[in-house]
């Protein structure tokens, strides 16, 4: 029984606590969410999945907004891809300034991610691309709080 336990945690799921706004409204501090270990072993991330990934020794949680070949643009607050603006919920006072890069297409095995709370998220267009190694898994359910238990 502990054997399979450990099997399950360290290998097909992995147990997350949401810590921060940059998800908001999707995730709220303190919801716990179930990640997907072997979602992309067969399969690759797709735009709007929402995917853990590992930056150094911290996990994040974020949405894929671009995958391979897109060509991703950020003008001031403004984020373009293949040549579209993408409606972001923001608020221009409290945005985190954001340096401009010009058209930058996604390589093969990378994602361009961004959390929902694009004010509040520290991503893709501040670190760059995501490489597919860097990927723990997709996030499949939050299973707490109770009232927030929600299938993804």
């Amino acid at each position: 029984m502990i054997i399979s336990i450990i099997i399950i945690r360290n290998y097909i799921i992995e147990i997350a606590v949401i810590s921060g706004a940059s998800m908001e409204p999707t995730f709220m501090q303190g919801d716990h969410v179930i990640i997907n270990r072997l979602a992309y072993r067969s399969n690759k991330p797709e735009k709007n999945d929402i995917i853990a990934v590992k930056t150094g020794w911290l996990m994040v949680i974020k949405r894929v907004f671009g995958v391979k070949g897109d060509i991703v643009e950020q003008k001031g607050n403004k984020l373009f891809i293949n040549g579209k603006l993408i409606k972001l919920d923001t608020d221009d006072k409290h945005a985190l300034k954001r340096r401009n890069f010009g058209l930058s297409t996604i390589s093969d095995r990378h994602v361009f991610v961004m959390g929902d709370n694009p004010d509040h998220s520290i991503d893709s267009r501040d670190y760059g691309m995501i490489k597919y190694e860097e990927i723990v898994g997709k996030v499949v359910m939050i299973y707490f709080p109770v009232k927030r238990i929600k299938k993804l």
